[in-house]
């Protein structure tokens, strides 16, 4: 169930003029409803050892054109970077059963999804008005 949110995926764009000071704003991509997950024991002290830490991990529906150092902005407007993406299936073998040639097994079958591992900004941009 992805029933925790919205949020929507962003690029880091800079709007300044030729010559002008960089003026750094978030586009939205794309909008997705989302899970909140738990990042478990094994993840979490992986990222402190590479002095990164976990504030948020969600599932979304599949998305392959995210990225690790785009941004998502939550529906509340929290802002977040997207440091780690893992694409995977949902599994469910109740779903289906399939003859092999000696016996009968689960079919694996489930949707298809995007996991995000992303850290709070301290410092929010401006989001694109176009």
């Amino acid at each position: 169930m992805r029933d925790d949110g919205v949020l929507y995926i962003c690029a880091l764009d800079n709007i300044a003029e030729n010559g002008d000071m960089p003026r750094q704003v978030l586009r939205i991509i794309n909008k997705h409803w989302f899970e909140m997950r738990s990042p478990g024991f094994r993840r979490s002290y992986q990222a402190m050892g590479v002095n990164q830490r976990i504030d948020l991990l969600v599932r979304i529906q599949q998305d392959l054109k995210v990225e690790g150092g785009m941004y998502a902005v939550l529906g509340n407007g929290d802002q977040f970077r997207i440091d780690l993406v893992y694409h995977g299936q949902d599994t469910d073998i109740r779903s289906k059963m399939v003859d092999s040639k000696y016996y009968r097994q689960p079919a694996i079958v489930g949707l298809p999804y995007t996991e995000l591992t992303m850290s709070k900004l301290e410092n929010n941009y401006d989001l694109a008005t176009d």
